[in-house]
């Protein structure tokens, strides 16, 4: 029985999308962070952080079908940035946090227009995981 609008299948399919260009981003930074002869901070961010993405793809895609949807695995965009220090591999994480934050609050939207509630409060609580990577900017 399906108990998800095709609408909120759709953005949360987008979601899954971006959840995964995410990691592609996040593994591309790992592998600039060994490149800048960085081998433990490469270890620390890539197990603690890039491979938090896929863990969150899993839980969107089972989200999708518990409700009676089909997820799609979309095309990502190759990752192919060069960085030359820690500083921009960070800063660039952290915009990267931000925009895959507002494709949540975009899925949340859609999901409360179409009264999907059950995919409302799974995004609220995928909020509050995501919530910690952010850095906190001063007011």
């Amino acid at each position: 029985m399906r108990l998800i609008h095709i609408e909120t299948e759709k953005a949360l399919n987008e979601l899954l999308r971006a959840t995964f260009q995410s990691n592609c981003h996040a593994d591309n930074c790992a592998y600039n962070l060994a490149f800048l002869v960085m081998p433990k901070a490469e270890k620390i961010y890539h197990e603690t952080y890039a491979h938090k993405f896929p863990e969150w793809a899993d839980m969107i895609s089972d989200c999708v079908i518990s409700l009676g949807g089909v997820p799609v695995r979309q095309a990502l965009e190759a990752n192919t940035e060069r960085y030359e220090n820690i500083e921009d591999i960070f800063e660039e994480t952290q915009d990267n946090l931000l925009v895959y934050r507002d494709k949540i609050y975009e899925a949340i939207e859609t999901a409360d227009i179409h009264n999907n509630r059950e995919v409302v409060c799974f995004l609220d609580d995928l909020l509050k995981i995501l919530t910690p990577y952010l850095k906190k900017k001063k007011c």
